[in-house]
């Protein structure tokens, strides 16, 4: 029997049947499992966003009635030298915590990729900062910095003699904010990193390893030639 003359119940052939548009109900269903998350997102994250924003062209002291002022605020912003400052150590902040993250995650997924004995720990240990609430670490990295007390410092002093004040001098508050961050999303991109060298062929591997100029500075093309 023909695709054409096999009918349904209703004497609609099945060529014309799969030509039908869908039913509203099979239309309807994914917007049912997206619209309770959409809805929280619209409410909980986009309406307070936008209402922020409108409030960064009012001057309103949560007292009297809010006024417009259009642009003034963000002038006044600008001639701010601290905010200058703050956008400033926001940058250095950023790059250098980007910078650490990318070549540390690199070098430690080339090593792990290796299959020297006791990396699975080490793998387990380093992702372990990424899936750690942001309080716990928070704390840890607080009880390390301790003025007094803290490990870190504590080790500064037997070291060098000198008890650093991590994160309230100028000279130290900087760079150990970039140690925490780093910290905290260094195993998260060694993952992603270590992922992408383990689908890689292996004979790949071993074709750049032979392509490599050993320390004499000849490379295996020219020692074949040779």
């Amino acid at each position: 029997m023909s695709l054409s003359t096999v009918k349904n119940e209703a004497g609609i052939p099945a060529r014309q049947r799969a030509r039908l548009p869908a039913r509203p109900r099979t239309r309807v269903l994914p917007l049912l499992f997206v619209g309770p998350a959409l809805l929280i997102t619209v409410v909980f994250t986009l309406y307070p966003l936008v209402q922020a924003f409108q409030l960064t062209f009012m001057k309103w002291d949560l007292l009297s009635p809010k006024k417009y002022v259009g642009g003034a605020n963000y002038a006044d912003l600008l001639r701010d030298s601290g905010f200058r400052a703050d956008v400033e150590h926001t940058v250095i902040y950023t790059v250098l915590t980007l910078i650490g993250t990318y070549l540390l995650a690199l070098g430690a997924a080339l090593l792990l990729n290796s299959q020297l004995p006791g990396l699975r720990l080490v793998r387990v240990a380093a992702v372990m900062p990424v899936v750690l609430p942001m309080v716990v670490a928070g704390l840890i990295w607080k009880w390390l910095y301790e003025p007094q007390t803290g490990l870190l410092t504590l080790t500064a002093e037997i070291l060098t003699g000198i008890s650093p004040n991590w994160l309230y001098s100028p000279a130290t508050a900087l760079p150990s904010l970039v140690v925490v961050g780093i910290w905290k999303e260094f195993g998260l991109y060694m993952l992603v990193f270590l992922i992408g060298l383990q689908s890689i062929n292996p004979a790949s591997w071993r074709l750049l390893s032979s392509m490599a100029p050993p320390a004499g500075g000849t490379s295996g093309t020219s020692r074949s030639r040779n």
